[in-house]
């Protein structure tokens, strides 16, 4: 046999596959293999070949152990992410250690930021298990690692829904609306999501902020007054600022002297 390391390697992998595929000895193969590996940790036809045995066999274990061998030897980080991303899918699909299968999916992540296929499944995994602030966080880095602003914002209104609906937290909500705005003032789903939130967690003056932020942004008068009105008898009934209620429906007189509601509200104040 010669000393050279590439036939050695070579001739053992034409030995392991004699006894795989002419012999049908999968025992001696696993070994030929395992040899082979020992020669070049990171030789993909041997990890793909042992792999391939190890899943037959269900011999998961092992087959743990040979994917993280190849997440510490690879250089490449995609295929480091990839083994992770293996070795966390074994751990929920075949030994049902969900925990585990977080941790290497987070590995990936670490390795390769936004690494899709352990992404989604951190995703799920969280979700699954009502871990939401961790979910939270995992989405957040998406905001930080995303290249366009509807990226941004698909992931800020998910975090913004999480903090609504999952951990009754809307003041949290209020906030992370607030970003979207601070990036576009003129999205209009943002805006009605933020008085939404904001109507949830009793935060009155956010609430007015939006309806007079969506009130500059409207063509239609009718629904301009509209909003500037709601935007008055909230400081009105729940802010309890008569002098700030004034100010708004003076603006709507303004905009329609006839307009019905408002002439009630001013009625109201002087009494």
């Amino acid at each position: 046999l010669s000393d050279d390391p590439s036939s050695q390697l070579d001739w053992v992998m034409r030995s392991a596959e004699l006894a795989e595929r002419h012999l049908g000895d999968e025992s001696r193969a696993i070994d030929w293999y395992e040899r082979a590996l020992s020669l070049d940790p990171t030789h993909l036809p041997a990890l793909q070949a042992l792999a391939k045995l190890y899943g037959q066999a269900q011999l998961w274990p092992p087959l743990v152990a040979l994917h993280l061998r190849e997440a510490n030897n690879a250089r490449e980080p995609e295929r480091r992410a990839a083994a992770y991303h293996r070795v966390a899918e074994i751990y929920e699909r075949q030994l049902n250690e969900r925990e585990q299968a977080i941790v290497h999916h987070a590995r990936a992540l670490g390795i390769v930021p936004g690494y899709e296929p352990s992404f989604r499944a951190l995703s799920r995994l969280y979700s699954e298990a009502r871990r939401f602030d961790e979910l939270v966080e995992l989405y957040e880095r998406a905001v930080e690692q995303a290249e366009d602003a509807e990226t941004k914002f698909t992931f800020l209104f998910k975090i913004g829904r999480i903090f609504e609906d999952l951990l009754q937290a809307p003041h949290r909500a209020v906030h992370t609306y607030r970003r979207i705005l601070a990036l576009d003032g003129r999205h209009l789903a943002a805006l009605h999501a933020l008085q939404r939130a904001a109507e949830r967690s009793g935060e009155w003056g956010a609430l007015v902020e939006g309806l007079i932020h969506e009130a500059k942004l409207l063509e239609d008068p009718k629904r301009k007054v509209a909003l500037i009105h709601r935007a008055g008898e909230v400081s009105e009934e729940l802010l309890r600022d008569d002098d700030a209620a004034l100010a708004h429906y003076r603006e709507v007189l303004a905009l329609d002297p006839r307009y019905a509601p408002v002439l009630s509200s001013l009625g109201r104040l002087h009494v």
